[in-house]
């Protein structure tokens, strides 16, 4: 049976009509569903929505095409609201700084800022939908800045850098997660070589540790809790999220490729007295 399917204008779009055609034809009754897209920023040269809840995406956006000019960003119905903290910049100087929104949940923005108003280093930032609104979210240890990344709500994951010998180094990041209403920080370490919690859910933490490689950790709220979610002979793995049940990520793993040269060319070539580089072929 051929199927018709109109001009396809993207590949996304194709992989929808086809998708629909498919659970059409095989259910009978199921009606092929269209999607409309919104272009968010049809000015900005330079945007990315990180995360979406109760209709409102997050995100970051800039006028120009440099990283070093986003602003954190919150679109509620199509609307652009600009979350950049006036205290990142140095207006005195016209020096601007850079924020961005890594993750949202109902009326809770968080994510980062670093500007003169940080000495440039990145701290983890909490919105509620204006840029007034704007905290620096507190570490719990003498750090170097961090990052919030996630949040469900209830609590704000995300990671700090430690200042270590009286402040003239780094030493590894530090999973943190933070209570969304009260602020308060909780150290999850850094498990001996670095870690960051990526991922929050049900009063679950999830993300990874350093041991070689990203090692997929989930914590439930103190740095003793810690649990290896790291799959045997995996190579590197982490993990995303969670709903307080169930934790999602990924894992990678080394492949052994043995690339070897079609029979017809190692015939040929060991035929050759003049390739020594035939004959080891030959060989092989």
């Amino acid at each position: 049976m051929k199927t018709s399917i109109g001009t396809v204008r993207n590949a996304s779009q194709m992989i929808l009509l086809l998708t629909a055609g498919v659970l059409a034809t095989a259910m009978g009754e199921v009606q092929a569903q269209t999607y409309t897209s919104i272009d968010l920023t049809p000015n900005s040269p330079l945007s990315t929505a990180n995360g979406i809840s109760a209709g409102g995406a997050a995100g970051y956006s800039a006028d120009t095409a440099s990283f070093g000019a986003i602003h954190a960003t919150f679109w509620e119905d199509s609307h652009k609201i600009d979350l950049h903290p006036a205290f990142l910049d140095d207006p005195v100087n016209a020096i601007k700084g850079r924020s961005s929104v890594q993750g949202s949940a109902d009326t809770l923005q968080v994510g980062w800022g670093a500007g003169p108003g940080t000495n440039n280093r990145s701290v983890p930032l909490a919105w509620n939908g204006t840029a007034a609104s704007a905290t620096t979210l507190p570490l719990p240890f003498d750090s170097a800045g961090g990052q919030a990344l996630a949040t469900d709500g209830n609590q704000i994951v995300g990671y700090g850098t430690p200042l270590i010998k009286d402040g003239t180094a780094f030493g590894p990041p530090r999973a943190v997660v933070w209570d969304a209403t009260t602020q308060e920080a909780i150290d999850l370490g850094d498990a001996g070589n670095g870690a960051q919690a990526i991922g929050v859910g049900g009063g679950l933490q999830v993300g990874y540790v350093i041991k070689g490689t990203a090692n997929a950790a989930l914590w439930s709220g103190r740095a003793k809790s810690l649990l290896a979610l790291h799959p045997k002979d995996a190579a590197a793995s982490v993990a995303y999220g969670t709903d307080g049940r169930l934790q999602v990520g990924y894992s990678g793993y080394d492949i052994r490729v043995r690339s070897e040269a079609p029979r017809a060319t190692r015939i040929s070539a060991s035929t050759s007295p003049r390739s020594g580089l035939g004959r080891q072929l030959a060989h092989l």
